[in-house]
């Protein structure tokens, strides 16, 4: 709580702001906020356009993180297994490994709930579809595009 001469201090000072804003509103002519005008006057006018970056300075940025991210890996304890990666370049588990995971997943599942493990299902090839289901496929969507043509003309 501020004491009694501290009280008295601040109204001398706000007297005295009062004072100044009215001789300042006489000089600038009073018609506009004086608070707004002394901002539009010191403050200079913000540069327009998007900011970039030169190339020499990202690569020197990218250079640096690079080398965060190796000695990041160097003091890692964990010694990770080369990763098995398709020709695009993406990440890829094998079948078996998948139906390790998967078996190991459906152990953990019956001992949450009391029973036994059930046995393993057979691995399915992945991303083949019969001729015969194409074809059930490319017949049904000649038949919606003919009836679509014919309800638009």
């Amino acid at each position: 709580m501020p004491t009694l001469t501290q009280l008295k201090e601040a109204v001398a000072i706000a007297e005295q702001i009062e004072k100044l804003q009215t001789e300042l509103a006489g000089l600038i002519g009073g018609s506009a906020s004086v608070v707004s005008v002394l901002r539009a006057v010191s403050t200079p006018a913000a540069k327009a356009g998007k900011r970039t970056m030169s190339p020499e300075a990202r690569e020197r940025i990218a250079a640096a993180q690079r080398a965060r991210w190796a000695k990041s890996k160097q003091s890692s304890a964990l010694a990770a297994k080369p990763v098995a990666k398709t020709a695009s370049g993406k990440r890829f588990v094998s079948a078996e490994s998948r139906a390790k995971m998967a078996a190991a997943q459906r152990a953990r599942w019956a001992r949450k709930n009391g029973a036994s493990a059930p046995a393993a299902k057979p691995v399915k090839k992945k991303g083949g579809l019969s001729p015969e289901g194409r074809a059930r496929i490319v017949a049904a969507l000649k038949a919606r595009h003919a009836a679509a043509k014919k309800a638009k003309g």
